[in-house]
């Protein structure tokens, strides 16, 4: 079976893309896998390491503001369709899998035009344009939420949750304390904000960790509890001097490519809500203080934030709250009480889903064999 799956220029997207293209591989290891994909270093870099092929497109983003912006989105557009017709007719696959985002509409529609079996995944509770555009079209859509097939127009939806990367879900505290070189003796605050970081973030945890440090729970910090801090290439530099600065002993990353070890160590997470942040910490278990962000499309990181913690599996506190005593309370809160971090790791425990990825590959291999016969 030749599988194309597209989309992604950023972790939340690829990552899922990758899991499944692991699946896919365990079932039929003679399968032959290729990502379409937009420009960009993460794409590429993250792609080759897990040794995938990959083409490019360029497509633009048809949700912009000024008619100027639209017209342009509409040019890329139509030229990224124009090149997935190429890549398609040249690589003749089975199925095409969309994993949302601008890129994968071009390559799925193609797919469509062209009679392939089509599949799309929606990692998010409020889905994308693309994703709601091309419901309409797709053989099947799998969605990460069980509320999201109401914004969709499509009689196939299942419910198959956010696939995990198989490093991901093996991930264990003993090997990620060793990988990363850390004290085994202490509880680990994990910081991070999705796949370039989150400056609102990094502000506030370096704010708030300096604040307690300096309050009576100062001892629990420098004690109990050790910081994995990964900032996003930009605020690297300053978030290290911020820490040296408080006299907080921080293991500080620009970047880290294998995630497994830091969700294998941390016992607390602040973080943004992307879909594919929620199925990884939720898959390991992992309580976390759940930041969305603003600007996420229709708001979609809120939504998902909202329905985990909903559950008791996590806090949520808003990215203009970070700066209020609220986010200090709440991070201080939950490092003081060992109880309440358990409550929330069992639900989180409860929302995690080890099978989407073999769900949906089992999906598509059903669709294949039927349209197949």
């Amino acid at each position: 079976m030749k599988i194309i799956i597209a989309g992604g220029g950023t972790g939340g997207h690829l990552f899922p893309g990758i899991a499944i293209a692991e699946e896919v591989k365990k079932h039929e290891p003679d399968s032959e896998i290729l990502f379409v994909v937009n420009s960009g270093e993460l794409p590429f870099t993250t792609l080759k390491r897990y040794g995938m092929k990959y083409r490019t497109i360029r497509a633009g983003k048809l949700a912009r503001s000024s008619f100027r912006q639209l017209i342009s989105a509409g040019i890329l557009s139509t030229g990224g369709f124009l090149r997935s017709l190429e890549i398609i007719k040249s690589f003749t696959p089975d199925v095409i899998v969309g994993m949302g985002s601008y890129v994968s509409g071009p390559v799925v529609m193609g797919g469509v035009l062209l009679r392939k079996v089509t599949v799309i995944h929606e990692q998010n509770y409020i889905p994308g344009l693309a994703t709601k555009f091309l419901s309409r079209f797709v053989d099947e859509v799998e969605v990460s939420f069980p509320e999201t097939g109401a914004f969709l127009h499509s009689h196939n939806i299942n419910v198959a949750g956010n696939p995990v990367r198989k490093s991901i879900l093996a991930a264990g505290r003993t090997a990620g304390i060793i990988n990363l070189g850390i004290s085994r003796d202490r509880a680990n605050l994990v910081v991070f904000g999705g796949s370039r970081g989150a400056g609102t973030i990094n502000r506030a945890v370096c704010r708030a960790l300096r604040e307690i440090k300096n309050s009576p729970e100062g001892k629990i910090l420098e004690v109990s509890w050790q910081v994995l801090h990964i900032t996003g290439k930009d605020d690297y530099q300053w978030v290290v001097k911020e820490y040296e600065s408080a006299g907080i002993g921080a293991n500080v990353f620009p970047f880290v490519e294998n995630m497994e070890n830091i969700y294998g160590a941390a016992d607390l997470a602040v973080c943004r809500a992307g879909g594919n942040t929620v199925a990884e910490l939720t898959a390991a278990g992992l309580p976390a203080i759940y930041v969305p962000y603003p600007w996420a499309s229709a708001n979609h990181q809120e939504y998902n934030a909202r329905w985990v913690c909903e559950r008791q599996g996590g806090l949520m506190i808003h990215d203009n709250e970070l700066g209020s005593v609220k986010f200090r309370n709440c991070l201080a809160g939950l490092m003081v009480d060992e109880h309440k971090r358990k409550e929330l790791s069992a639900g989180s425990k409860r929302l995690g889903k080890h099978d989407s990825a073999e769900f949906i590959v089992k999906r598509i291999m059903s669709l294949y064999r039927k349209k197949k016969w």
